[in-house]
C-alpha cells in the first residue's frame, strides 16, 4: 500500500458495513482490524477499558473509519484516560503517541504510580493546581496531600474512610458508578467501598472461571459460543479486578498510616471498616 493511501481506498466502507459479514469486513480492512485486536488485547495487558461501542469490529470501523495511512494507529486523546470509545481516540503516528505520553504527569506514593489526573480525581483536587505544584518543586506526597512539608498520614490526601473508588475504576461511566454505589449501599455498607469493589469483582471473576472449568470438564458436544462468551467476560473483568486489588492494597497502607496507634477505621455510621487484628 502506498505511504499516503487509506486502507480500502475507493470503497464505500459505510455500504460494506451494511452488506458484509464480520469475517469479510476483517479481510477487506485487515490493518484496521489488527488495530482493533491490539486495542482489545490492551484490556488485559494494560488494564485498558473498551467502551461497548468499540467491542465489535463492525462498530469500531463505523466510528473510526478505515486506517487513513499505514503509519497511523489508534491512540487515546488523553493517555491518562484508560477508556477507548467514541470521541476518545484518533488515528495517530508513533511520534504523536510518544508526545502524548510525554505530556502525562505521574505521581507516586507508597508504590502506587498514577497519572496526575487520577490522583486529582481520588483527592477531589483540580489537575491544573496539582501540575502547578509539580512545576513549583513540591514532592509527590505534598502535591497529593495539598500542602507543603506535610506529615499528613493518608495515602489518598483525604481520610481513607471517605475514598470513593468508582470514578477511578469506571471513568467516564457515570451510570455504572451510580449502579455500584447503589449496590454497595444495599449489600455491604459495613466495609469500605474499595474492599467491597475488590471482593465483588473478584467473586464475579471467580464465578466466570468456575463456569469455564465446568464447561471444559463436560467434554465435547456443547455450545462453543457459550465458552467464547465466558472468555470474553473474563477478558473484560480481569483488568477491573487487577486495578481494584491494587487500589485496595494502597488503601490498606493508608488506613495503617492514618491510624498509627491501631485505631480501627469507621464509616459515617460508626461501623468498623476493618479489623486491624486480621492484618
Amino acid at each position: 500500500m502506498p505511504e499516503n493511501e487509506a486502507e480500502g481506498r475507493g470503497r464505500d466502507f459505510h455500504a460494506d458495513l451494511e452488506t458484509m459479514s464480520a469475517m469479510d469486513l476483517r479481510h477487506t480492512y485487515p490493518a484496521t482490524a489488527e488495530n482493533h485486536k491490539a486495542m482489545m488485547r490492551r484490556r488485559v495487558t494494560e488494564g485498558a477499558i473498551v467502551a461497548p461501542e468499540f467491542r465489535k469490529f463492525r462498530d469500531f470501523l463505523r466510528h473510526v473509519g478505515p486506517r487513513p495511512r499505514p503509519d497511523l494507529s489508534i491512540d487515546r486523546l488523553d493517555w491518562a484516560n484508560p477508556t477507548y470509545g467514541p470521541g476518545l481516540v484518533k488515528w495517530q503516528t508513533k511520534r504523536g503517541q510518544a508526545n502524548n505520553r510525554r505530556t502525562t504527569v505521574w505521581l507516586e506514593l507508597y508504590g502506587d504510580r498514577q497519572p496526575i489526573t487520577v490522583w486529582a480525581e481520588r483527592t477531589r483536587q483540580k489537575p491544573d493546581t496539582m501540575r502547578k505544584r509539580k512545576r513549583d518543586g513540591w514532592s509527590d506526597r505534598e502535591i497529593i496531600a495539598g500542602k507543603q512539608d506535610t506529615h499528613d498520614r493518608t495515602v489518598f490526601g483525604i481520610d481513607p474512610r471517605e475514598f470513593d473508588p468508582w470514578p477511578t475504576l469506571f471513568p467516564d461511566m457515570p451510570e455504572v458508578q451510580r449502579d455500584w454505589e447503589a449496590l454497595y449501599r444495599k449489600e455491604r455498607r459495613s466495609i469500605s467501598r474499595i474492599e467491597f469493589a475488590d471482593l465483588e469483582i473478584t467473586e464475579r471473576r471467580d464465578a466466570f472461571l468456575a463456569d469455564l472449568q465446568g464447561f471444559d470438564s463436560a467434554g465435547p458436544g456443547h455450545d462453543q459460543s457459550y465458552r467464547d462468551a465466558l472468555l470474553a467476560e473474563l477478558g473484560h473483568i480481569t483488568p477491573f479486578q487487577q486495578l481494584a486489588r491494587k487500589l485496595r492494597i494502597s488503601w490498606r497502607r493508608a488506613v495503617i498510616n492514618y491510624y498509627p496507634n491501631g485505631k480501627p477505621a469507621r464509616n459515617k455510621d460508626d461501623d468498623p471498616l476493618i479489623d486491624m487484628d486480621e492484618w
